[in-house]
């Protein structure tokens, strides 16, 4: 695929709208804060974990390594996704800052 292929303006344009719209209901039915909690709880846990040690260090991947295991490729096509999904989240953001400062 091409990255110039109006699909991928149609795909980053659905991704922005369902992801905006998730946001959206998150804040709306207080799950960020439940969410908020249960992440802070992770941290401390992850503080405590007596498993942890040199063995454990020497499991984990690289970033490079992470990356190397996806199922997808960064082909030129997704990577001009990636930005449009970014560009279109940015401009969405944005304009919700405009509406709430205009209220």
């Amino acid at each position: 695929m091409s990255p110039d292929d109006l699909r991928i303006e149609d795909l980053a344009a659905q991704r922005c709208d369902h992801e905006t719209a998730l946001a959206a209901a998150i804040e709306g039915s207080c799950l960020e804060e439940a969410l908020n909690d249960l992440l802070d709880g992770l941290d401390e846990l992850d503080g405590e974990d007596e498993h942890t040690g040199e063995a454990e260090d020497r499991a984990r991947m690289s970033m490079l390594e992470a990356v190397g295991t996806m199922p997808f490729d960064f082909s030129p096509a997704r990577v001009r996704y990636e930005e449009r999904v970014i560009e279109l989240s940015h401009s969405a953001d944005q304009a919700g800052d405009r509406d709430q400062r205009a209220r």
